[in-house]
C-alpha cells in the first residue's frame, strides 16, 4: 500500500471529514475580543458567540491576557511554555 499513512492501516474505520483544522486567529483578533470581554456588559459566553468562537477559547485568552498582558498573544503559546 505504497503512499497509505500508517493511522489510514491501523484505523480505516476513522472519518476523515470528521477531523477539522483549528483556526488560526490573529493577535489582534484575540486582543479585541479579550477588550469586548473587559469593556462590555455582555457574559464572556455571550461574545464568544457573537464572535463565533468557542467559550473555552475566550475563556483561556482572557487567562492568558491576564497573566501577561499585551505580550500573551506575542507569540504561540504550548503547554510546556506556560
Amino acid at each position: 500500500m505504497e503512499g497509505v499513512k500508517w493511522e489510514e492501516k491501523a484505523f480505516p474505520e476513522k472519518d476523515k471529514t470528521m477531523q477539522k483544522a483549528r483556526p488560526a486567529y490573529t493577535k489582534e483578533f484575540k486582543l479585541e475580543a479579550v477588550h469586548l470581554w473587559q469593556t462590555s456588559e455582555k457574559s464572556q459566553s455571550q461574545i464568544a458567540r457573537d464572535l463565533g468562537i468557542p467559550d473555552s477559547t475566550l475563556s483561556h485568552w482572557c487567562l492568558r491576557f491576564a497573566e501577561h498582558g499585551k505580550d500573551a498573544f506575542a507569540f504561540e503559546w504550548t503547554s510546556s511554555s506556560t
